[in-house]
C-alpha cells in the first residue's frame, strides 16, 4: 500500500513524517507483551484461588482489590529510578522478578495469608516495570518529533493488542467446557 506514495510527492513527504512519529518497534512489543503477562493469568488465578487456597468470595474480592494498591505506588517507583540512575536495570529487575513471582505462587503458596503478600510483591513489581516503561515513553516524546496524544495512543494500542492475545491464548487452554473456569 505504500507504492503509490512513491509517485505523489506531498502524500510521499507524509509517510516520511508518518513514519517518524512511530514509536521505536522495542518499546511497542515491551508494552504488547507486559499486557499479555497480566491478562494471561487471569483465569489461572482464580482457579488457584478457587481450587487449590480454596478462598472465599469474600476474600476473593479483597484479594483482587489489594493487587491493586501497589500501582498507587508508582512515583515511588520513579524516584527509585531517578537513584538508581537506571530506568532499563530496575525494568528488567522488576520484570524477572514478576516473573519468578508466578513461579513461586505456583509452587510455594499454600495458604491465604501467604497468597496475599506474595502476589501484592509481584503486582509491585509489574507496577514498577509499568512505571519504567512510562518512563521510557515519556523520553522518547521529548527526543522526537512524536506528539505526546500518539505516543499514548501508540503504547494503548499495543497494551490493547497484547490483552487480546493474552485472552485469545486464554481462550485456546481453557476452553470453554474445561473444569478450569469457575461456574
Amino acid at each position: 500500500h505504500l507504492l503509490p506514495l512513491i509517485f505523489v510527492s506531498k502524500k510521499k513527504m507524509r509517510a516520511v513524517e508518518d513514519e517518524s512519529s512511530l514509536l521505536p518497534l522495542g518499546l511497542l512489543t515491551l508494552y504488547a507483551l507486559g499486557s499479555v503477562a497480566d491478562s494471561l493469568p487471569l483465569t489461572a488465578t482464580t482457579t488457584w484461588l478457587n481450587n487449590d487456597l480454596h478462598m472465599r468470595q469474600e476474600t476473593q474480592t479483597l484479594f483482587y482489590a489489594a493487587m491493586f494498591v501497589p500501582y498507587s505506588l508508582k512515583p515511588s517507583y520513579g524516584l527509585l529510578s531517578e537513584i538508581l540512575k537506571s530506568r532499563r536495570l530496575l525494568y528488567i529487575v522488576a520484570t524477572i522478578g514478576e516473573a519468578l513471582r508466578y513461579v513461586v505462587s505456583a509452587y510455594c503458596v499454600h495458604s491465604i495469608p501467604v497468597a496475599f503478600v506474595t502476589v501484592v510483591a509481584r503486582e509491585a513489581l509489574a507496577a514498577c516495570a509499568e512505571m519504567m516503561l512510562s518512563a521510557a515513553l515519556a523520553d522518547v516524546v521529548t527526543d522526537s518529533p512524536i506528539t505526546p496524544e500518539s505516543a499514548q495512543a501508540q503504547a494503548g494500542g499495543a497494551r490493547w493488542f497484547g490483552t487480546i492475545i493474552g485472552y485469545l491464548i486464554q481462550l485456546r487452554l481453557y476452553s470453554c467446557t474445561s473444569h478450569a473456569v469457575p461456574a
